[in-house]
Formats: structure tokens, sequence, C-alpha cells
């Protein structure tokens, strides 16, 4: 979903796998949106692809908020 929305809005969404865990031993993600200004999203998760799913739902929730001005 968050990928369609970027190609739709014209921006890039790129995931960046954290090779070490969390002090809770969770994977870590980060997921970058090449919006103006840059954002950034944090998800964890027991897997990779969990985390991944956790930094794109907290994507989602930040454009969300940045487009209910």
């Amino acid at each position: 979903m968050l990928q369609d929305i970027g190609q739709e809005a014209n921006f890039v969404v790129t995931f960046v796998d954290i090779e070490e865990l969390s002090v809770t031993g969770q994977h870590q993600c980060l997921v970058q949106l090449s919006t103006l200004p840059v954002a950034v999203c944090y998800g964890t998760g027991t897997t990779v692809k969990e985390a991944q799913s956790a930094a794109a739902h907290n994507a989602l929730e930040y454009l969300k908020i940045m487009t209910n001005k």
C-alpha cells in the first residue's frame, strides 16, 4: 500500500533493514520517504518482514498526519 501511494504521489519508498536486533531482541527497520522534507519512520517486529510492516504502518500514519493540515 505504501509503495502504491508513493507511486501515485511521486515519492520513492526505501526500506533499510538494521542488522542489529533491538535491546528487546526484535528486528528493526527504517523506511525513508523521498518527500520534502524527507521522512524516516521506524518499526520493529519478531521478523524482518514484521519490522518492515511496522515501519510502513508508521509511515502511513505520518502521511495521514501531514496531509490533514
